[in-house]
């Protein structure tokens, strides 16, 4: 072992003795001549003189270890406090200075530098490496360049700091051609000027400490893996620069412009990556995550930036935390589609937007608000399923291709739901338009069983499309409904459904009616229906009512009398049933010939009133087999009675009514008779039955 002393003319370390240990004061110029190296992109040969306090040219690995003071009075990138042409171990507890600290200029074996003081580059490099290494800093490393590595191959660079990395001007560390792995620990620093930690070929950096700089915070040139827990501040441009990988973040990334204008990105990779975040991401002029060829965030922290998650190529989002923005951005912004499952909060000029792409869905079961655009918007095709608040200003959801959407918690917006394409709308929720619920540009089906509102139209289907409105029991619409020549379905329910006079004035340009079945739908009050009924479940008509049908009823369902009027003005089908479940009902048939239903629990004190056949048109009656025949001239009608054994010895009569006929019971039988004119009774015998 060699010990050195105070020495002022550079020491020359000699191959014979390869341990040394320097406890004195090194200055001097000791010259360096005779170095090359062949630049791997010229392929020129270059040779190298400069001044070196203490120097190893040497091919051997020398052993360091400083406990003094080592200075090179050089002022050049070469002129070094130590410099070894051969990597080695260096253990520094004193101070090594010079333009550059320390240099290891060879390329073979694998440096391992231990620093607990001061390694100082006043003019170029604290450090400067062109092989593998293994460094431990609890120290400083400083220089205009903290540690600076361009290995010719892609060597494994390792670093543990615990202490401080400073480059004043260019990167607080930069690897060129090394795979990097590096751990910044708890309360350990690593500052740049342009940029802090720069991993040109890729690697994994771990920070648990504070990495900043006045430019970027972390580039990874490929592809590689941050994993943060301290801080990442940028002054004026992005946090983290990656090419493809993973970023895990339970810390602080930030990057304020404070005044500047500037991209200003808080993580943009240039490959597919993956992002967790579950900490703070926070920005004034960019995006929270900018990833250029799509990936994965899940972020269960915090994101605050202009945009909060872009996406350019399909990716994937899933936010159980905070992403807001503080200008005119998007909370979550995917241009190629992808998928957004949202139990957080997400706040933006525009919620979620999702563009065209193979995939576009939205799953949320947290909130959605957007101060200016829509709450959620695609582009193209794609499906959303709401169990939490989407609120918008412009648009709750907009649909740009149609899609599926399905809604139990609430969307709010100007338009609460507009679709483009064809859409299917289910909703169990509520659905609120300051102008308009929901608008199908392109049609659809809409099944409501929760609330639907709106202060002028509630919900518009556009005309000549394939449009279905399906409301349940207990649902409720409040707005008009414009049906687009369309169906409108009553589906069955646990209870029975309701629909007043004032709700049937809501609906508008329905071409069709059906009643599904197993549905039981009460209407109350005077109310026309100026469609088709397809009636496979029961209609039954409030106590009192006057229902009006003017057009074909079909079906295998029941229409029930209660004390009111039912008027069909069309034809009938025999799959239908009428009953009279009440006293005093009438049924009126605008087109008794066209009647082919059964009729049940007619009774004494109801009517039939055959609106378009004159008594005296009906010249022969008899009742058969439940069959009650009308007939005469071409007149020719028949009624069918579910429950003929029910009259007991009550008799059918006859009775003029205006330009009509009324059908009755009388209470006493009564032999055979001619049908007689005028307003006479016309008793018809019992028989038959």
């Amino acid at each position: 072992m060699t010990t050195i002393g105070n020495h002022h003319h550079g020491v020359t370390l000699s191959p014979s003795h390869p341990t040394v240990t320097v406890t004195g004061h090194l200055t001097g110029d000791s010259r360096v001549q005779g170095i090359t190296y062949v630049d791997t992109l010229t392929h020129r040969t270059i040779n190298l003189d400069f001044d070196a306090a203490l120097q190893g040219t040497a091919a051997i690995a020398f052993d360091l270890l400083n406990l003094g003071d080592i200075d090179s009075r050089g002022t050049q990138r070469l002129d070094t406090g130590i410099f070894l042409n051969f990597a080695g171990t260096v253990t520094n507890h004193g101070t090594i200075e010079g333009a550059t600290g320390l240099e290891i200029f060879g390329t073979s074996g694998t440096a391992t530098i231990d620093n607990t003081a001061l390694i100082d580059g006043r003019t170029r490099d604290g450090l400067y490496l062109r092989s593998a290494s293994r460094i431990l800093n609890t120290g400083t490393i400083a220089g205009q360049t903290g540690i600076y590595s361009g290995g010719i191959s892609p060597f494994l660079f390792q670093l543990v700091n615990g202490g401080d990395i400073t480059g004043t001007s260019h990167a607080g560390i930069a690897l060129h051609g090394d795979l990097g792995d590096i751990t910044n620990s708890l309360s350990a620093t690593i500052q740049g000027g342009s940029l802090g930690v720069g991993l040109y070929a890729g690697g994994t950096l771990t920070n648990s400490g504070d990495i900043r700089a006045t430019g970027g915070g972390i580039v990874l040139g490929a592809a590689g893996t941050v994993t943060n827990h301290g801080t990442i501040a940028s002054a004026d441009s992005y946090g983290i620069r990656i090419w493809a990988g993973a970023v895990t973040n339970t810390g602080d990334i930030t990057a304020t412009g404070a005044g500047i204008v500037s991209t200003g990105d808080g993580i943009i990779p240039t490959g597919q990556l993956t992002v967790m975040n579950a900490g703070d991401i926070a920005t004034t002029y960019g995006n929270a995550v900018d990833l250029l060829d799509g990936g994965t965030v899940v972020n269960t922290g915090s994101l605050y930036a202009l945009n909060g998650i872009i996406i350019t190529a399909g990716g994937t989002v899933d936010n159980a935390g905070l992403i807001a923005t503080h200008a005119g951005g998007a909370g979550v912004f995917l241009t190629n589609g992808g998928k957004v499952d949202n139990t957080g909060r997400i706040a933006g000029s525009e919620g979620i937007h999702l563009g065209f792409g193979p995939t576009a869905i939205v799953d949320n079961t947290g909130t959605i608000i957007a101060k200016y655009f829509e709450g959620v918007f695609l582009a193209g095709a794609g499906t959303v399923e709401n169990t939490g608040r989407i609120s918008g200003y412009s648009d709750g959801v907009l649909l740009g291709g149609g899609g599926l959407l399905t809604n139990a918690g609430t969307i709010s917006a100007y338009a609460g739901i507009l679709a483009y394409g064809q859409a299917t709308i289910d909703n169990t929720g509520i659905i609120t338009g300051k102008a308009v619920a929901i608008a199908l540009a392109a049609g659809g089906t809409i099944t409501n069983a929760g609330t639907i509102t709106a202060a002028g139209t509630a919900i518009a289907f556009a005309s000549g499309a394939a449009d279905r409105l399906i409301i349940t029991a207990g649902s409720r619409i409040i707005g008009t409904v414009d049906g687009g020549g369309g169906v409108l379905e009553f589906a069955a329910g646990t209870t029975a459904g309701t629909l007043t006079a004032a709700e049937a004035t809501q609906f508008t340009s329905f071409s069709s009616l059906q009643i599904d079945q197993g549905a039981i739908w009460d209407f109350a009050g005077d109310l026309t229906l100026g469609s088709p009924l397809l009636n496979d479940g029961t209609l039954s008509q409030n106590a009192g009512a006057a229902i009006t049908i003017k057009g074909p009823l079909t079906g295998t369902g029941a229409v029930e009398l209660t004390h009111g009027r039912l008027s069909l003005e069309s034809t009938v089908a025999g799959g239908q049933t009428i009953s009279f479940t009440g006293t005093g009902d009438i049924l009126a048939l605008g087109d008794a010939a066209g009647f082919a239903a059964s009729i049940a629990k007619f009774a004494l004190g109801d009517t039939i009133d055959l609106t378009g056949i004159a008594l005296s048109a009906i010249t022969a009656t008899h009742f058969v087999h439940g069959v009650l025949t009308l007939a005469g001239g071409t007149t020719h009608l028949e009624f069918t009675f579910a429950n003929p054994a029910t009259f007991g010895t009550e008799t059918f009569a006859l009775k003029a009514a205006g330009a009509g006929t009324e059908i009755t019971l009388s209470p006493a039988p009564a032999a055979l008779l001619p049908v007689t004119p005028a307003s006479t009774p016309a008793p018809l015998s019992t028989f038959g039955n």
